[in-house]
């Protein structure tokens, strides 16, 4: 049997117990078992399991039609009545099984066709694996039809307010206030090159029509929620140090300082990334995803010659210093990660409801 996970529904136990919700919040499941036997046990398996299963995932449930168990046969005839995303397969006597068959695309935008490891690597699909079934795409080029009547969850990255991706970006707000799509901005960040302050009037009017906004930028009138890949378990149990200082740098902007040094283009995957900024004492860098993967690993950061927004706004805030005058950094956020997988974790939930909501 080729299933994720199958699970058996106690009768004693509650499955909607909310001291439960965070701990299973980056579960998805292929395959879930209800014992059925009761209405409230039916009720609550199918309530907690439905959102929580991939697109094609089964539930299977006892006692269905037997005529001692009539409340089973009553709960699940409720639970599937004017449903447009189930479907009852053939079973045994007296069991049942449902199908899943979501009926709107979910989509994930961001930067894909980069070298930037950061940005690559933004996505909430790559996290979380009731995302696995999401499609992904480029943000570069897209277009109306690419993502016309879908889900549509844009970000990480540095998105908005960004020349490079401008236009794509007011395609998915205008697109969301007609009501086309449905958007969730979520971890994505202003990238205001030159500039040190954010325009909330024009971030306000940028994201008009979207169901719900998380920014990584700190001190916003949006949602603080930063950047998923807080979630990787690169982050967990860093190794100590092996160096004072290592560089991390953009691969277009090379700082040359004679130090360890490795750019945001060497690495595949984040826990590559993770594993050399995990080397130095404390960390320099001119990358956003530099400086922010580098406080998750607990070392003090450096930003060298701050040339956008994004490092004027991040909530644990990095020293900014300059390749003449370089100052060693010595503040450590010990609770960045905890506050950061929190943030994600609390908005997963709201964009899980919403995504619920609109199939």
């Amino acid at each position: 049997m080729n299933a994720r996970r199958i699970v058996a529904l106690s009768r004693e136990r509650s499955v909607l117990d909310d001291a439960r919700r965070f701990s299973l919040i980056r579960h998805a499941f292929t395959l879930a078992a209800v014992p059925g036997d009761l209405a409230a046990t039916t009720r609550a398996g199918l309530l907690w399991f439905w959102p929580r299963l991939h697109n094609g995932g089964k539930i299977l449930l006892d006692d269905y039609r037997w005529p001692q168990c009539q409340g089973v046969t009553r709960e699940l005839d409720a639970f599937l009545a004017g449903r447009g995303d189930a479907k009852v397969l053939a079973a045994p006597q007296y069991q049942a099984i449902i199908q899943k068959e979501s009926c709107m695309r979910v989509i994930c935008v961001h930067v894909t066709s980069t070298p930037n490891v950061g940005d690559r690597c933004a996505s909430p699909k790559l996290y979380l694996p009731w995302l696995a079934d999401a499609e992904e795409r480029d943000i570069f080029g897209l277009r109306r039809a690419d993502v016309d009547g879908a889900f549509v969850i844009l970000g990480g990255g540095g998105l908005l307010q960004a020349d490079f991706c401008r236009s794509e970006v007011a395609l998915l707000a205008r697109l969301a206030a007609a009501r086309r799509i449905r958007l969730v901005v979520w971890g994505a960040g202003v990238n205001a090159v030159g500039k040190r302050s954010i325009d909330h009037d024009a971030l306000r009017r940028q994201l008009f029509g979207a169901a719900l906004i998380g920014l990584r930028d700190w001190g916003t009138t949006c949602r603080w929620v930063p950047g998923v890949s807080c979630l990787h378990t690169a982050f967990d149990a860093p190794p100590p140090p092996d160096c004072e200082t290592v560089v991390y740098e953009h691969f277009e902007h090379p700082l040359g300082l004679g130090l360890p040094t490795a750019t945001n283009a060497e690495f595949r995957s984040v826990a590559d990334a993770a594993a050399f900024l995990a080397r130095g004492r404390t960390v320099l860098t001119n990358t956003y995803h530099g400086a922010y993967w580098a406080t998750l690993l607990g070392r003090p950061v450096a930003v060298c010659e701050p040339f956008a927004s994004r490092f004027h706004h991040m909530r644990h805030k990095p020293v900014f210093t300059s390749r003449c005058h370089r100052e060693t950094p010595t503040k450590a956020y010990p609770n960045a990660l905890a506050d950061c997988r929190f943030a994600n974790e609390r908005f997963a939930l709201s964009v899980r409801k919403a995504v619920e909501a609109a199939q």
